[in-house]
Formats: structure tokens, sequence, C-alpha cells
């Protein structure tokens, strides 16, 4: 009304409509399908609006581009601080998911990991104890727990936590967009155990700066081999930073911003 002129710039900060039709795909859901649908007509309304719309993944981007090729799209990826690690591999142990749960993607992560990997991971590593850091646990969640899960809730300050860690994992199953988990995980210094999903839009590469899993007996592996060999953790460690500093510093984000 008062600024006719103004641009109009559209934050996906995911798409929805992907989200969900994956959702769809794993739960078989025909209600969840067309939920997808509905989502997907008003997403590319609400960019065909816009002036420039923005997207968080390299992924969605190219997706965009093919259903809108005349829009203008744009990369706005996640900012996260850079911090080196600063804990010794020899004085960490245990593994940890990181995520909120108002959000369906962490709910079913987690339970996943708790039901099915779990139980494989008690076998190959004596001892290993599973910590579930996030906001607006739910009583389902808080029933996972047991004497090596544990679910610690919100955590203000979520660094000297990870510093703890040998890991993190992120058993993602479906969602879009980039998983903040991930990036904050990398951008620590701490390796990560995740999803092809999960791994979505940051151009890693299995083995070099990341470990991919898809299926309750890779994660195992993926975990156990990270878990006990120092080279191969230093390595995903040092080259996870690199790739953090590279995509998701503060300094691309300002790059990408005055590009738009």
């Amino acid at each position: 009304k008062y600024c006719p002129k103004a641009k109009i710039l559209f934050h996906t900060v995911d798409l929805h409509f992907l989200r969900e039709e994956r959702q769809a795909k794993i739960e078989n859901s025909k209600i969840l399908t067309i939920q997808a649908k509905e989502s997907k007509e008003r997403e590319i309304s609400a960019m065909r609006k816009a002036d420039v719309s923005t997207v968080i993944s390299t992924e969605e981007l190219k997706l965009i581009s093919k259903i809108l090729p005349n829009h203008n799209i744009q990369l706005l990826p996640l900012a996260r601080s850079v911090i080196s690690a600063t804990t010794s591999f020899e004085s960490r142990k245990d593994i940890l998911f990181v995520g909120g749960f108002r959000h369906e993607p962490n709910v079913d992560a987690v339970k996943y990991f708790v039901r099915e990997i779990m139980p494989l991971l008690r076998k190959e590593i004596k001892g290993v104890r599973f910590y579930i850091a996030g906001s607006n646990i739910t009583k389902e969640i808080l029933n996972l727990g047991s004497e090596d899960i544990f679910i610690l809730g919100f955590v203000e300050k979520i660094q000297p936590l990870m510093n703890r860690m040998k890991l993190s994992v992120a058993p993602l199953r479906y969602g879009a967009g980039l998983k903040g988990k991930v990036g904050a995980s990398m951008a620590s210094g701490l390796p990560a155990v995740v999803s092809d999903i999960a791994a979505e839009g940051f151009n890693t590469t299995n083995q070099k700066d990341i470990l991919l899993a898809n299926s309750p007996e890779e994660f195992c592996a993926q975990i156990k081999k990270i878990y006990f060999d120092k080279r191969l953790w230093e390595k995903i460690s040092k080259n996870g930073l690199e790739l953090a500093q590279k995509n998701l510093g503060p300094e691309m984000l300002y790059i990408s911003l005055s590009k738009i």
C-alpha cells in the first residue's frame, strides 16, 4: 500500500512440497500425496508473484529452475560460524542428534535410529551412548530414553556438547532444504554420518568430508568405522570444516545477498 515499488523476495527456507512428496512416498499415503500437490501449487504461485525467490539448497535451485525457467531464483545458503574442533579424537565419545521436534522428519529420524540402528551398534561399540538434543521434545520422544539413550531437550549452548561427541548423525528418511544439523556439525569439525537426504545440497563427497549411509546396516558400519579410526576421523573433520568455510560462512551469505 505505502511502498508500491518495493521488491518482493520470497524465501523458501525449504520446499514444503518436496518434503511432503518424500514423506508421502515413505508412508505410502494418498492424503500426503494430495497435500504435497496443494503445497506445490501454493509455493509455485508465491514464487511467480515475487520479484525474486531464494532457496538454500543447490538441489532445490536446480529443481525450481526447471519448473520456472524464466524466474529470478537465487541461492541463499545457510550461514554458520565456523569453529575449529578443539577436542582431540581420544577425548571424545558417543553420538549426537540435533533437531527440533515440531519438525516431523526429525521425529521420524530419531525413532528410526533408536529402533533400527542402536540395536546393531550395541553389539559393535560397547558402551556407546546416543544423545538427543532439540526443542519441543514430545512424550513420544521422551519414551525412547534408556540407560544408553539420553533425551536432553533444548540445549542453549550446543558447542560444548558437540565438542564432547565422537560424531553426529542425521538419519533422515525424508525432508527438503539444507539441514542445519549437518551444516552445524561440519562447521564445528564434528564428523557426521548422514543419509543422502540429509546431505542433499551441501556438495559433500562421501568418505572425504562426510560419511553416507542409507540403511541400518550402513549406518552401523560407517559409525563403527569412524568411531575407532583416528586418521579417518581427523580427515573428515578437517575437510568438513573447509567445506563449511567455503559454502556456509557468513561471508558467503553476504556475497549471495549482494547479488539479489
